[in-house]
C-alpha cells in the first residue's frame, strides 16, 4: 500500500496563491516605469538640443554683430583716400576697443606688410603678414580675424 499524500499546509497554498497572483502586475509596473523613463530621456534630450541650438544661435548673432560693427568702424574711416596717421590708427583701436571689448580680446592694425601699426600685442603671438595674407585672400580690405 501506498502512503497517503501529506496535503500541504493552507499558509503555504494561500502564499503560492497570492505571490502568482502579484507577478503580473509586478512586470506591468516594470514596463510602465521602464517606457516612462525612456521617453522622459527622449524629451530631455531634446529639451537639451533645443537650448543648445538656442544658446549656439545667440552667440553667433552676437559675434555676427560684433564683427560687423568691427569692420564698419574700420571701414567707415577714409584710409585709402589720404595716409592714416599712427595717432588716428591707434584712435580707432581705442573706440573699437571701448565698443567691443566684452567681445574681443585685442584689436591690431597691420600695414600692407603685416607689420603692426596699432594695437597692444603684450601677450599675443600675432603674425602680421599671415593676417594680411588672409585679408588679401578673402578680398576684405577693413577686418580679418
Amino acid at each position: 500500500m501506498s502512503e497517503p499524500r501529506r496535503a500541504r499546509p493552507i499558509g503555504t497554498r494561500l502564499f503560492s496563491l497570492i505571490g502568482m497572483g502579484m507577478i503580473a502586475p509586478t512586470l506591468v509596473i516594470a514596463w510602465a516605469g521602464l517606457t516612462a523613463g525612456r521617453e522622459l530621456e527622449e524629451r530631455t534630450r531634446a529639451r537639451d538640443l533645443l537650448l543648445a541650438s538656442s544658446a549656439a544661435e545667440r552667440v553667433s548673432g552676437v559675434l555676427a554683430a560684433g564683427l560687423e560693427a568691427v569692420n564698419t568702424l574700420a571701414t567707415q574711416e577714409q584710409w585709402t583716400g589720404e595716409a592714416a596717421s599712427a595717432e588716428r590708427l591707434r584712435d580707432a583701436v581705442r573706440r573699437a576697443h571701448v565698443h567691443h571689448h566684452a567681445l574681443f580680446d585685442a584689436f591690431f592694425v597691420f600695414d600692407g606688410a603685416g607689420r603692426l601699426v596699432a594695437g597692444d600685442t603684450e601677450g599675443w603671438r600675432v603674425e602680421g603678414p599671415a593676417i594680411v595674407a588672409e585679408a588679401r585672400r578673402l578680398g576684405r580690405t577693413g577686418f580679418a580675424s
